[in-house]
Formats: structure tokens, sequence, C-alpha cells
């Protein structure tokens, strides 16, 4: 079989391995590489011209809508970017009562003031994050 009549057979089917593919396409080419052998029983040359073929199409439709695919590099680097807003999105504190990240920091002189004002009765000197939504304090 072809890399051309694999492209085919992986575009009108409705296989749910041909569907595992074209995902592995985006984020692990050897894998789908593999995948393609073990479908189609052809060679690991015929399954990389059959993904290149893949790509070219996918490419050639998204100019013909005027979409300029990315590259590589650009892809990679949208990817390392999404995957460092979710580790900063995770490690924002929340509100233990309300779970907003809506917080201000309580600053080292509204503690000084709190304590000389209320002595050793003032809570804010143990306190380190004020909740804009709620009020909470802790």
């Amino acid at each position: 079989m072809t890399a051309y009549e694999i492209y085919k057979e992986i575009n009108k089917a409705e296989q749910p391995e041909c569907y595992e593919i074209a995902i592995l396409m985006d984020n692990d080419i050897e894998g789908a590489s593999c995948l393609i052998q073990d479908c189609f029983k052809c060679d690991k040359e015929t399954a990389e011209e059959a993904i290149k073929i893949m790509n070219k199409a996918v490419e050639d439709r998204l100019r013909s809508k005027g979409i300029e695919p990315l590259t590589r590099e650009q892809m990679n680097l949208n990817s390392e970017r999404e995957r460092l807003n979710r580790l900063a999105q995770q490690n924002k504190p929340k509100c233990p009562t309300c779970q907003s990240c809506n917080l201000k920091k309580i600053s080292t002189t509204s503690k000084v003031m709190n304590t000389a004002m209320f002595g050793i009765f003032g809570t804010k000197r143990h306190k380190m994050f004020h909740c804009n939504n709620c009020g909470y304090e802790w």
C-alpha cells in the first residue's frame, strides 16, 4: 500500500485507530508512525510519508481558509506557554472560605499599625492574606 493510499484510507475511515493516528500526529509523530505501520502493515518510510501527506493536506486546508499554519517551533512554544500558565494558576493562593483568587497581601505596615492600636489583642500580625471578595483574613 502506498503512502497516498494510506492517507485516503485514514481520511475516509471510521475506525477508532484512525482517529488515534490523527490525535497522535499532533503530539507524537513517532507514535503515529508506529500505529500506521501496525494498522496498514507497511514499513516506516511509507508511514512517515503518509504523515507528511496528511500534514500537507491540513496546511493546505488552513491556507485555503486564510489561516497561516503554525510551525512546529511555534506549536511547541504555545504548548510551553499553556503549561506555564496552568502551573501559575495552580500555584496561586486561594481564599479558604470562598476559593477566590482576588487576594491582597497584608502589608507589614498594616500589621504594625494593628499591633500598635490593639496591642497583644491585634490579630493581623499573624495573618498574611486578605480576601477582597469575602473579607476573610488568614
